[in-house]
């Protein structure tokens, strides 16, 4: 790996409308892949709130984050802002949290010096790209 990084971070799970069209996951594959390349060690985030996109059942997001812990075993849950660079919601995130106490909740966009505090308030941790 060029960075070191053992984990990767993606929406793993459900179909979306998106800015781009149909958005359509498939769990199973990416999860037999990392079996197959011998990548277990390799921790999934999954990212339950996606950016630019809607989920095209209308379910409300405890019940998603629910869903995925149980069928899934996510390593960690990543909550979006609307878009790249927006924060997540305060909500949302206390939502989830509340939601699956016991998986790793992460503030996926959007986290800056000026509310990274507020964020880490109610996430375990934050993503923060460059």
């Amino acid at each position: 790996m060029a960075t070191g990084a053992q984990f990767v971070r993606e929406v793993f799970t459900g179909v979306y409308g998106s800015d781009l069209g149909l958005w359509n996951t498939n769990c199973g594959k990416v999860i037999r892949y990392q079996y197959a390349i011998g990548a277990q060690h390799a921790r999934l985030f999954f990212n339950i709130v996606p950016e630019s996109a809607a989920y095209l059942a209308p379910r409300q997001i405890a019940d998603i984050a629910r869903s995925r812990v149980f069928n899934t075993r996510p390593d960690a849950l990543c909550v979006s802002g609307l878009m790249p660079g927006v924060a997540a919601s305060s909500q949302v995130l206390e939502v989830v949290k509340n939601s699956v106490p016991e998986v790793p909740i992460f503030a996926n966009t959007g986290v800056r010096p000026d509310n990274i505090a507020h964020q880490l308030a109610i996430a375990d941790g934050a993503i923060k790209g460059l």
